[in-house]
């Protein structure tokens, strides 16, 4: 008589090889399907950790940066300063825009995004720092792309965009860590900009809703070889503030 499965009964000892194989099977399937959804998963974007020791130009709006000359083959780069967890840098008063500056720390590294954790306060360059030019006004545009909080996305997290990252993104930039505008092209190339309002002021509360999310922002664009930032103009920050005084905790209006 062939054996068959009975619940009360137990399994009979026939059936021992025939459900063996099935289980193997089954875990054999499992372990392939796994494996070619991750393979079929784009990689994950991040960053790296080093230390850092820059001396440059600071720039105090909006928000703290020194801008770090060229020097032979390597091109002027911009440092964003934050401070430790998610805080960006509050700066000596006795600190001025334009002052030669040096500043060491633990470096992030992301593309051509520098993002420094200060280890120490900013003190003046002890040697001459070699002279850059202003950004120059390029002009209005209107740029598609991601708002993000510069330290997670340079590395400090994995991942530091997209949506599984809006609530640690909000609660960086409302504790004063740079905001960054990423862009991709054709080629999924990231480049970045620096938000501001027109005044070049920063926009922390405006922005904290829409971190994660694609956005069209239109405003002018003040461009470097090692800064870029964009201005945006009053329709956009006007916007984004009403979206986020409609959406953050506080508002009559949820």
């Amino acid at each position: 008589m062939t054996p068959f499965f009975v619940g009360w009964a137990g399994l009979p000892r026939g059936l021992y090889g025939f459900v063996a194989l099935v289980v193997a099977g089954i875990a054999a399937f499992a372990a392939i399907f796994a494996t070619l959804v991750l393979v079929a998963l784009p990689p994950r974007e991040t960053g790296s950790w080093d230390s850092g020791d820059f001396e440059g130009i600071l720039v105090t709006k909006p928000y703290p940066l020194v801008r770090v000359p060229g020097k032979g083959t390597t091109p002027a780069f911009s440092v964003l300063l934050v401070d430790d967890w998610k805080f960006g840098v509050a700066l000596d008063p006795k600190l001025r825009d334009g002052d030669p500056v040096h500043v060491q720390g633990y470096a992030l590294r992301r593309g051509t995004v520098t993002v420094l954790q200060i280890a120490a306060p900013l003190r003046p360059a002890s040697d001459p720092v070699g002279a850059l030019p202003a950004p120059r006004d390029t002009g209005e545009q209107a740029i598609s792309g991601e708002i993000v909080d510069s330290k997670c996305w340079a590395g400090a997290m994995n991942p530091g965009d997209g949506k599984a990252h809006r609530g640690c993104g909000s609660l960086c930039l409302l504790g004063g860590i740079p905001a960054l505008f990423i862009t991709r092209g054709n080629d999924k190339a990231a480049s970045w900009f620096v938000l501001a309002d027109a005044a070049g002021n920063p926009l922390d509360e405006a922005i904290r809703a829409h971190v994660g999310e694609l956005q069209t922002l239109r405003g002018h664009v003040f461009d470097a070889t090692d800064l870029h930032e964009l201005r945006l103009d009053q329709a956009s920050t006007d916007r984004l503030l009403q979206f986020a005084a409609a959406t953050m905790p506080g508002s009559d209006n949820r």
